[in-house]
This record gives structure tokens, C-alpha cells and sequence, in this order.
């Protein structure tokens, strides 16, 4: 199979059908409706068919239909969970789990993250992004399957402790007094409280629950372990967290844009963040970007053309004819990031 062949309908992975596929011999290969795969594809270009952009949905209906399926099956099984006092985890894995998995992926992070950023189900729309940050992640430092599994669970429910704070905790636009940010913060001990008596539920599932705020330096919160007493899991969320967190528009505060997120949590890495993941994290992360517009503190606007290894937060940038590599130019940077549409 041509690789040209094949990179074309590889990219078609995720997407649904239009219409019925027949072979040339007017046999019904794939019906209307279905969800592409790897093998699907791969049979269809044995049988000789080669998909038309006609024949899929486009890649924004994709990301929607992806976003408001989870956001609809986490809505229900957290409204459940607050009525009942019961999690049904079995739902999360089953309906919710896949489709984050199945979703991650780098080229479509950035529509994905903007479709969730709407204002309505915000801890449902966090959970979710939180999750699909954490397989890419996963994914990039090739971690085994069963971990990326507990990562997209672990990402889904890092958060579901906040089940239990008051509503008018949750939902205040102002800033909390001290009383209430400590009311805040005990969302990790509920998480934790809540999952690990859930039958199927893994341990280090909840654990993300409890420690997703730790810090490598100690400065988290709820018990302020160190290093080596945070795990995997935890390290890897903890960075999810913090980035979609500071992407996002809250009644508190306003977002950060996509550049100034990716610089401050590089900066982080020795400190508060698994360097190792952040390495990884701040470099996969520009390279999505390559090809995108800047705009520069002189006031050029630029596009991004190569990323450093290891210094990922300052790139190769062109504007007009000249080459600006900004890992050595500490008095140009880049102010604003108009990312791939």
C-alpha cells in the first residue's frame, strides 16, 4: 500500500460515514453512520475503495459530535452520582473511556480544547479535556496501554470530588475567603473517599483523585508530598490540570492564551512539575503549532517553522525573509499564538 494511500485514510480515523461504501462491484462494504477505524480502513483499501471527502463527515463535525457525546454521558453520570450518592464508574469506562481514547489526538487537540472551553457543564468540560491531555501525554512517553487506560480514567475522575462541595462554594464568582478555599481544596479527600469503595475502581484511579494538586516541590496540597511520593498517574494529570485550567475562562478570572500557558508550565518543570513529563508535554504541544502565526513583542507577525528540543517555549520563528530563533533572542518573543484552524 502507498504510503501517500494510506496517510490519507489514516486520517480519517474517528470520522463517520455519510453515506453507504460500495466496492466496484457494487457490494456493500461499510454502511452509513459507522465510525471509521484503523482496521476499517485498512479493509476498504484492500477491497480497492478509496474514501472522497463527501463520503465522511468533516473534521469539525467530528469534534463535535466526539465532545458532546462525553459531555452528555459525564453530565448524566455526575448528575446521578450527586442525587443518588452513587458513582457508576461501569458508565464512565463503557461510554466515556473509548471515546477519550479514541479521540486523543494531536493534530485535532486544539479544536477539541476550544469546543470545550464553552461555559455551560464546566467541571463535565474540564474533566473531559483534563483526560484527553493525559493520553496524549501518556501516549508520548509511550507508556503501556493499561497506564494510558488508568490515565483517561484518572483524568475523568480527578475531579469528582468537587461533587461534594457546596454549590455556592463551587459556583462564586468572587475570590474565597480562607474557610471557603480550604472547603475547596478538601476535593481531593472526597475524590478519593468516593472511588476507592467503588467496586472496579483501581487504586491508582482514585489516587489521581487525591493527589492530582500535589507539587514535586511540596507546595501542593492535600498532604504536600514530594517527588518520588507522587505517582505517574498523579504527575501526569497534575500537568493536564494546570494547563487546561489556565486555558480556560472561569467567573473568577480570565484565560491565558495558549503561548504564555505552555511558557509558564516549562518554567515550572524543576520545581512543581515531573520534568520529564513536562519536556515531552511543552514540546508536543509547540509542534502542533508549527506552521501557525505569531504574533512578536516588536510587533511582526510571524509563522512558527521548528521547535527546539530542548528549549521547546521559544521556536524558530520566520517573519517576511528573516529567520528570528527566539531560544537566543531575549529581547524578541512571541506575545500572541493564532493556532491552526
Amino acid at each position: 500500500m502507498p504510503d501517500a494511500q494510506w496517510s490519507h485514510m489514516q486520517a480519517l480515523v474517528g470520522r463517520r460515514l455519510n453515506k453507504n461504501i460500495y466496492t466496484k462491484q457494487d457490494v456493500l462494504a461499510c454502511p452509513a453512520h459507522t465510525v471509521l477505524t484503523e482496521q476499517m480502513l485498512r479493509k476498504l483499501i484492500q477491497l480497492g475503495v478509496e474514501l472522497q471527502a463527501e463520503d465522511v463527515e468533516s473534521r469539525a463535525d467530528t469534534i463535535d459530535r466526539v465532545v458532546e457525546h462525553a459531555v452528555k454521558e459525564m453530565k448524566g453520570i455526575f448528575h446521578f452520582a450527586r442525587e443518588s450518592g452513587q458513582l457508576v464508574v461501569d458508565d464512565i469506562r463503557v461510554h466515556v473511556v473509548p471515546t477519550i481514547r479514541q479521540s486523543a489526538e494531536a493534530g485535532m487537540l486544539y479544536q477539541m480544547l476550544n469546543r470545550l472551553q464553552l461555559e455551560d457543564d464546566v467541571t463535565c468540560r474540564h474533566s473531559i479535556a483534563v483526560a484527553m491531555v493525559g493520553v496524549l501525554i501518556g501516549q508520548w512517553l509511550r507508556l503501556s496501554e493499561e497506564e494510558i487506560g488508568l490515565i483517561a480514567a484518572g483524568g475523568l475522575l480527578h475531579d469528582v470530588g468537587k461533587l461534594r462541595v457546596p454549590a455556592e462554594i463551587l459556583n462564586k464568582p468572587g475570590r474565597l475567603t480562607e474557610e471557603e478555599f480550604a472547603e475547596m481544596k478538601r476535593h481531593t479527600v472526597y475524590g478519593y473517599e468516593m472511588l476507592r469503595g467503588e467496586e472496579g475502581v483501581e487504586e491508582d484511579v482514585a489516587r489521581v483523585a487525591l493527589r492530582h494538586h500535589e507539587r514535586l516541590d511540596g507546595s501542593g496540597y492535600p498532604y504536600g508530598l514530594k517527588g518520588e511520593e507522587i505517582d505517574r498517574p498523579s504527575r501526569i494529570i497534575a500537568v493536564a490540570d494546570v494547563f487546561h485550567a489556565m486555558l480556560s475562562k472561569r467567573v473568577y478570572k480570565n484565560e491565558l492564551p495558549f503561548y504564555q500557558v505552555i511558557k509558564e508550565i516549562a518554567h515550572s518543570a524543576f520545581s512543581q512539575f515531573d520534568a520529564s513529563v513536562v519536556a515531552v508535554f511543552a514540546r508536543k504541544m509547540m509542534e502542533t503549532m508549527i506552521g501557525s502565526q505569531v504574533i512578536l513583542s516588536d510587533g511582526q507577525i510571524g509563522t512558527v517553522i521548528s521547535v527546539h528540543l530542548h528549549d521547546p517555549a521559544n521556536p524558530l520563528v520566520r517573519a517576511g525573509e528573516r529567520f528570528y530563533d527566539l531560544s537566543v533572542m531575549q529581547e524578541l518573543h512571541i506575545v500572541h499564538f493564532v493556532p491552526n484552524s
